[in-house]
């Protein structure tokens, strides 16, 4: 047994027996680790308003390589438990970004780095009152470099080929690709490092743009379909 304080993001809960929830927490010492909470639904569980998606916590645990669930020896907010139901249209993108983290971390593991990539995001939203328009689509096309699946830039680039991962002059004769436009807003996306000065995509392009870009997520990590894509479509439309 080893025992561990760290700090960890809650990503997911999973409802166990009628009372219990396994919650998978990405730790910053150990990486993803699925966490058993005895009695969680009863309303004087003491850790009930602390695990929801994307809340940062300080952890105490013993961790042990031959258990299948970790357990809590204390928790607690490492500020104010972040209130994203205050501001609605902040709630579809949490969800879908704690479902898209926690099956990309399980496909494809760099934790140091997305530890702290998804530090900045939580803090981002949780600072901003309006999210600006193209920052979601942002977040997805730089956590692509972080998972190393991000592809390389070879111009002219006309159409960018989501199953091949790569630009070229020629329409792919699937239907699985960027259109001219979307390879340019791409591209700018790709080049861009700051989240404060963001590329213009017009609004009937960004849904499209969201959805191909989950579309390349799960052609190259195999992480199967985003159950939360569809609360954010209906948020967009």
């Amino acid at each position: 047994m080893e025992n561990v304080k760290t700090q960890g993001v809650v990503l997911q809960n999973t409802k166990y027996g009628d009372h219990h929830i396994i919650s998978h927490i990405f730790t910053e010492s150990h990486g993803l680790l699925p966490f058993f909470v005895r009695g969680s639904s009863k309303k004087k569980n003491k850790y009930k308003n602390l695990l929801f998606p994307l809340n940062i916590l300080n952890i105490d645990f013993s961790f042990s390589h031959r258990k299948t669930f970790q357990y809590f020896k204390e928790i607690s907010s490492t500020k104010n438990p972040i209130d994203f139901y205050s501001t609605p249209e902040k709630l579809p993108i949490v969800f879908l970004l704690a479902e898209l983290f926690e099956k990309s971390i399980k496909a494809n593991d760099r934790s140091p780095e997305i530890y702290h990539f998804i530090s900045v995001v939580v803090n981002y939203l949780n600072k901003e009152t309006t999210l600006k328009n193209t920052w979601f689509i942002q977040i997805l096309v730089t956590y692509l470099r972080l998972l190393g699946i991000a592809p390389s830039i070879d111009l002219p680039a006309v159409f960018f080929d989501l199953q091949q991962a790569c630009f070229t002059v020629n329409k792919p004769e699937h239907s699985v690709f960027l259109d001219q436009d979307e390879t340019h807003y791409f591209i700018q996306l790709l080049n861009n490092r700051n989240f404060d000065e963001l590329p213009l995509i017009p609004k009937k392009k960004r849904l499209k743009m969201i959805e191909k870009i989950i579309e390349y997520y799960q052609i190259h990590l195999g992480i199967g379909e985003i159950n939360s894509y569809k609360i954010l479509k209906n948020l967009y439309k």
